[in-house]
């Protein structure tokens, strides 16, 4: 199964045309979007695929989560602010929860960044199987928005699929940062991960991607997290 996470404007009827098709010649399930600078919907799109996304119109945040129509099973969207979203869905006969996030740049106070980990902490406490995917404005070696990042991870019990050897942003003066993150829990194994052009959209954050599957041995009598997900079973 094929995880993407993209920093993509999408809040206009061209631009999910834009998306779609430069999807269309990838295998890909799930697309975590952030930026996205569209308002709160859940729209099916060109293909058969479900768009939910979380935001304000003519914002400079929002989140969005595209599902392909092969997954066309029981889906629960649930925005719980312009910067982190989650819809719950089940994949491959696993109820999972699939999360967007978009933190706060490094100009905003860190109480803002603070409420943003605090409320992916929230939706992973409720999910056995969690997959995060965003923008988290930092590269894990920064000594305070990295050590944020990578102590959020430990204590959601997440791991990183791509945390070295690939970049996701170039700023304006070409310096290149990995900020871009796929996080997954310890019921899905990362065969592989990295990032891909061929999903562009003109930004200037690549599209990361992991290629994840499902641990075979579960104890489903002590889960990690909550025993349902919103009432998928």
């Amino acid at each position: 199964m094929v995880i993407l996470a993209k920093n993509a404007r999408i809040g206009s009827e061209e631009r999910l045309q834009h998306v779609i098709a430069e999807l269309d010649s990838m295998y890909w399930d799930i697309v975590l979007f952030s930026e996205t600078r569209a308002p709160s919907a859940s729209i099916v799109v060109s293909g058969g695929h479900t768009l939910h996304t979380s935001g304000k119109n003519h914002d400079a945040t929002g989140v969005g989560i595209l599902i392909h129509a092969r997954h066309s099973g029981k889906k629960v969207a649930v925005n719980i602010s312009d910067r982190v979203m989650y819809v719950d869905v089940e994949l491959h006969g696993k109820a999972c929860r699939a999360i967007a996030a978009y933190l706060p740049h490094a100009g905003f106070p860190a109480m803002f960044a603070d409420e943003v980990y605090e409320q992916l902490s929230s939706c992973c406490r409720t999910a056995r199987i969690c997959i995060v995917g965003g923008d988290f404005q930092t590269e894990l070696h920064e000594p305070v928005r990295g050590a944020a990042l990578v102590e959020f991870a430990a204590r959601a019990r997440l791991k990183f699929c791509n945390s070295s050897g690939e970049w996701s942003f170039r700023s304006n003066l070409g310096r290149l940062r990995l900020i871009d993150y796929i996080l997954i829990g310890s019921r899905i194994t990362c065969e592989t991960s990295g990032s891909t052009d061929d999903f562009h959209l003109g930004s200037d954050h690549r599209a990361m991607f992991a290629n994840i599957v499902f641990n075979v041995t579960e104890n489903t009598e002590n889960p990690e997290r909550g025993e349902t997900v919103n009432g998928l079973p």
